[in-house]
């Protein structure tokens, strides 16, 4: 059985319409997996509503404005289906969530902030059909650079089976962003952006960034004395 299959099967029930779960902190990428809590009595009710339905839940990065208590998301948002779990009890304060799809929120909310619920657009990846890039050689590029960041990333078998499966570059890029710890904000534009080969281009400037960031920081911290000065 493939991800693919595992990934759309649930959308088939889908009828446009999901509670969306705002998040101040967290961005959730197609294909990601995160625990999430749902201690707020209002989030529960949203929780339980949609296990008695189709256990999809839309997560959006929640953007409070400045001088207005109102707390608005962003209209890209991560349409997830709850695994677990299959029944909220008064115990469970964590539901297990996987990413599934990009979409686009397109009707006013309904409910109060915490617990609205929108119609939804469902965003598809966009692969050009005359790339200006060789997308297997920026999938390579991607996972040189993960590797500097994180030299123990080769031990994990998860990185061995991007290193060894063919993969599309959205799903790459996806599951690369998801693990990085950097600006909510900035991954909300990856997020957000559907065209496959741009999305690469944001994520390759910032990941050289944050390699370049790294070995100027190596190269300014003092060095440690190679024998005892004693």
């Amino acid at each position: 059985m493939t991800a693919e299959f595992e990934t759309w099967r649930p959308l088939k029930q889908f009828d446009g319409t999901a509670p969306t779960l705002l998040q101040p902190h967290m961005v959730m990428f197609p294909g990601s997996s995160q625990i999430v809590s749902v201690r707020e009595n209002v989030v529960r009710r949203m929780v339980s509503a949609a296990l008695n339905r189709r256990r999809l839940i839309a997560v959006a990065l929640a953007t409070p404005t400045i001088g207005d208590r109102t707390v608005r998301s962003h209209d890209v948002v991560c349409l997830a289906q709850i695994n677990h779990p299959h029944q909220l009890t008064p115990a469970d304060g964590h539901i297990h969530l996987t990413g599934l799809v990009r979409a686009r929120l397109v009707a006013p909310a309904q409910g109060s902030n915490a617990a609205r619920t929108h119609q939804l657009e469902l965003l598809h990846d966009h692969y050009a059909a005359a790339p200006q890039i060789d997308r297997r050689h920026r999938t390579a590029e991607l996972l040189s650079l993960l590797r500097q960041l994180f030299p123990h990333v080769e031990q994990n078998e998860l990185f061995q089976f991007w290193s060894d499966t063919e993969h599309q570059l959205g799903t790459v890029c996806d599951l690369i962003a998801e693990m990085m710890g950097i600006d909510p904000q900035w991954k909300q534009e990856l997020l957000a952006e559907v065209d496959v080969d741009l999305r690469s281009d944001l994520l390759l400037v910032r990941m050289r960034e944050l390699v370049r960031r790294q070995r100027d920081h190596v190269m300014l911290s003092p060095s440690l004395p190679l024998f005892s000065t004693n």
